[in-house]
């Protein structure tokens, strides 16, 4: 509340909304309107994108083409609210400069990381320059905190969390004669899912990986073109479906492959798709980065195996994992897994997080 009506909050990102691979600025506006928040949403392209998902909150389509039209068009609209929360693309980080009533907070979700050295430092210190007017600048964890941290605003962490709704207790894995393993998220060259292909011939004929998520095609062919070559074409399969689809594939999984390249810039990132498979009562295969060795220990080892990033350890993992499966399931582990999780969904995390920053900066 702002004295004695509702807090109104606009959050403007870039791109279709709620959009097929991001689906951060849709779970912050779902959570907010649910508690009470006035919260519209501004996309700037095309708008919604064609989910299904009903929203009670009004979609804005920013279509004007030039930065000059955005600045007229968003500057007509954003003295109404008393917080803009600002996903960062290319050029609006004056938006702040001419609205020196309303508060901003500019929330930054990842670095770039495309393996070119000279690239990625380039635009990665744009990004620490981005947020020079807002109020706020909000990070994922503290390792992009300190990766992207500005010196002269103030800073905070937001972390991603999962969608209680979409992503929840599914009934126990009942034993089938194949074995679905599976991984849904990013299929870009950068994550180096062919070691998942180089895993599966060395695997027991019953077991099939499913791969769930947008991506290049040219790098999806390649992987198909892998697979044929190792004679396991037949056994990996590709698919793309809306984020509210994917619990039903999560269900049909005996193991959950959360296979995260352990190499420098993926050692400390936050691995949703982890919490989303736990969250939905499936093991988890995952490998050693640094962040997947604290979290194990955090969610307790007989929820999680962890492996190094290595085609042998990974087959051989799957091939015993048995025993780890049936432990798996145990009622009360259950219970406590479920309890423990809460705290990273995102019902918790906008009540318990974002609402505070938004009550202090608006308090200064």
């Amino acid at each position: 509340m702002v004295g004695s009506r509702k807090m109104r909050v606009l959050l403007i990102m870039h791109g279709l909304f709620p959009g097929y691979v991001a689906p951060i600025p849709k779970e912050i506006a779902k959570n907010l309107f649910k508690l009470g928040v006035d919260i519209e949403v501004a996309a700037i392209g095309e708008g919604r994108s064609p989910s299904g998902e009903d929203f009670k909150f009004k979609i804005m389509p920013i279509r004007e083409k030039t930065l000059i039209q955005q600045y007229h068009k968003l500057n007509s609209l954003i003295s109404q609210y008393d917080i803009v929360h600002y996903f960062p693309g290319k050029g609006l980080e004056f938006l702040p400069l001419f609205n020196r009533k309303v508060k901003f907070i500019y929330n930054f979700i990842s670095v770039s990381v495309s393996g070119r050295p000279f690239f990625d430092s380039l635009v990665n210190a744009l990004k620490r320059v981005q947020p020079i007017f807002a109020n706020l600048a909000l990070y994922t964890d503290p390792e992009l905190k300190s990766n992207l941290e500005p010196y002269y605003i103030r800073t905070g962490v937001l972390p991603v969390g999962f969608a209680s709704d979409l992503f929840y207790p599914c009934t126990p894995y009942q034993e089938q004669d194949k074995r679905l393993l599976i991984y849904h998220g990013s299929c870009h060259p950068n994550r180096r899912l062919e070691q998942m292909i180089k895993v599966m011939p060395l695997l027991e004929k019953r077991y099939e990986l499913i791969f769930i998520g947008k991506g290049s095609g040219n790098y999806i062919n390649s992987l198909k073109e892998l697979a044929k070559e190792l004679g396991c074409a037949e056994r990996v399969s590709f698919a793309e479906m809306p984020q509210n689809e994917i619990r039903s594939v999560i269900e049909r999984a005996y193991l959950c492959f959360s296979y995260v390249p352990v190499i420098d810039s993926y050692n400390d990132q936050f691995v949703l798709k982890t919490i989303e498979y736990l969250a939905c009562g499936r093991p988890v295969l995952s490998t050693n980065t640094r962040y997947t060795i604290k979290f194990h220990k955090d969610v307790g080892e007989r929820n999680m195996l962890v492996c190094e990033d290595d085609i042998n350890q990974m087959a051989d993992a799957i091939n015993s994992s048995d025993s780890f499966v049936r432990a798996f399931y145990n009622d009360d582990a259950l219970h406590k897994l479920y309890t423990y999780l809460y705290k990273y969904s995102n019902e918790s995390l906008i009540k318990e997080k974002l609402l505070p920053y938004y009550r202090s900066i608006l308090s200064n």
